[in-house]
């Protein structure tokens, strides 16, 4: 939890800082389920208008698929 929070306070003082900004990455949290670090993710990335291009699965294994990778 701590290393998260850490990471989105970075990304919050960047974007106040530098004002433009394209944000992407393989995240590892997958933004298909509603987790405690998805919910986190996805309100801080609200609160900063940034907005979520990638809308289908970025990893497909026979089991599972995931959107893990953000842009």
């Amino acid at each position: 939890y701590n290393d998260m929070k850490y990471f989105l306070e970075e990304i919050v003082e960047l974007v106040i800082v530098k004002g433009e900004y394209i944000l992407v990455g393989d995240f590892n949290i997958d933004m298909m389920v509603d987790s405690f670090y998805a919910r986190k993710l996805r309100t801080t990335l609200l609160s900063l208008r940034m907005k979520q291009f990638v809308d289908k699965p970025t990893r497909i294994t026979k089991d599972s698929q995931t959107i893990i990778d953000l842009v």
